[in-house]
């Protein structure tokens, strides 16, 4: 987990269109420095974040929903990182902030979490590609 965070506030990871359902595996490529950070920091924790889909130049915001999600690989190539995420549960963002120091990576609270071993692997079938 990282530093200055509770485990009930979790990175979101999120773009105009992204899907990932309960159960599902999806791949990413990612190459943003917010996201970067990102894996960086779910990969050197518990592997949890969230899911949102946005519309274009549109930030995540409280009552959205999303998807609690667990980080399974990550993969570095470069300057750019494919990692496999697993979508967990549905969640709602809580209170939401962006960490300007992190380079906007955004940061949401919910009580998703509660019950979620931080060490098992969420069930997944399938998969897909979208690069971001």
């Amino acid at each position: 987990m990282g530093a200055g965070r509770s485990r009930a506030e979790l990175p979101v990871f999120f773009f105009d269109g992204l899907s990932l359902g309960i159960g599902a595996r999806a791949s990413f490529v990612l190459h943003e420095p917010r996201y970067l950070l990102m894996a960086d920091e779910c990969w050197a924790g518990d592997r949890l974040l969230l899911c949102a889909s946005v519309e274009q130049g549109v930030n995540p915001s409280s009552g959205q929903a999303a998807v609690l999600a667990r980080m399974q690989s990550r993969t570095a190539d470069g300057q750019r990182l494919q990692v496999v995420l697993a979508g967990v549960r549905h969640a709602t963002l809580g209170a939401v902030r962006e960490d300007v120091q992190k380079e906007g990576l955004w940061y949401a609270r919910t009580a998703a979490v509660a019950g979620i071993n931080s060490v098992t692997s969420a069930p997944v079938a399938g998969g897909c590609c979208t690069i971001c």
